[in-house]
């Protein structure tokens, strides 16, 4: 799976997409917040919410992507294989 963030440059908005064998999903109007240290990114769409850690304190190259629906965890991916800069302003790219 591969998770692509970004900000909007003309309105700033938080989008997300994502891309799998399991088909692709796209998010927009995300929030971006700091949390112990940690940069987290949520979306929601109707019962759902995505949640997505960029790295850990103690490893800044690892992240998690979870899952909710009606606010109870449905599922977490904890692997991040890949962040990088793909030249988009403000955008981050998530190998899951």
């Amino acid at each position: 799976m591969l998770c692509n963030i970004w900000r909007n440059y003309t309105s700033g908005e938080l989008l997300y997409r994502s891309t799998s064998s399991n088909g692709n999903l796209s998010l927009g109007k995300g929030t971006s917040q700091l949390t112990e240290g940690v940069r987290v990114y949520k979306f929601r769409n109707g019962i759902y919410e995505y949640w997505v850690w960029d790295g850990t304190l103690d490893n800044p190259q690892s992240g998690t992507l979870e899952v909710y629906k009606n606010n109870r965890i449905l599922g977490k991916i904890v692997e991040k294989v890949d962040l990088q800069n793909s030249g988009v302003k403000n955008q981050n790219s998530f190998k899951f």
